[in-house]
């Protein structure tokens, strides 16, 4: 992708849970459940999305809740107000650009569960100048 663009997060929560039996001491690991549709947690109360034009600390955007995932808020500076994040026009070519999620304040029975996560990159090759064009009007 060409740095000065715009990218699209969304995150779905999932917890996979592992219960010991008291009588045998073995351990079960049930399959991931959706933190939104099981009784064993909380879905989490916040996601934060940290970027790396500011070290992935002095600014971040908030998810919202969509159904049963997590999407950015709408981007006030976006020009239709939409769930974007742009990445910055003087970001490095052949540079990963790498999101870090938060994902913080999912609750279950025996405390609060906060984890941070690194997105899946994206490799940035060229400029949206790239794509500009200046002809003279005829």
């Amino acid at each position: 992708m060409k740095s000065g663009y715009g990218v699209h997060a969304e995150v779905e929560p999932f917890i996979r849970i592992t219960m010991r039996h008291e009588g045998t001491g073995a351990n079960s690991t049930n399959s991931y459940f959706s933190a939104a549709s099981t009784n064993f947690a909380a879905a989490p109360q916040y996601i934060f999305a940290y970027f790396p034009e500011f070290n992935y600390a002095t600014y971040f955007r908030q998810f919202d809740q969509v159904n049963n995932r997590y999407e950015l808020r709408n981007n006030e500076f976006s020009t239709y107000n939409e769930r974007t994040h742009y990445t910055p026009w003087w970001f490095p070519d052949n540079a990963n650009y790498e999101i870090v999620a938060r994902s913080d304040f999912a609750y279950t029975p025996v405390g609060r569960l906060s984890v941070y996560g690194v997105s899946d990159w994206i490799l940035i090759e060229q400029n949206l100048m790239d794509d500009w064009r200046i002809s003279p009007v005829r």
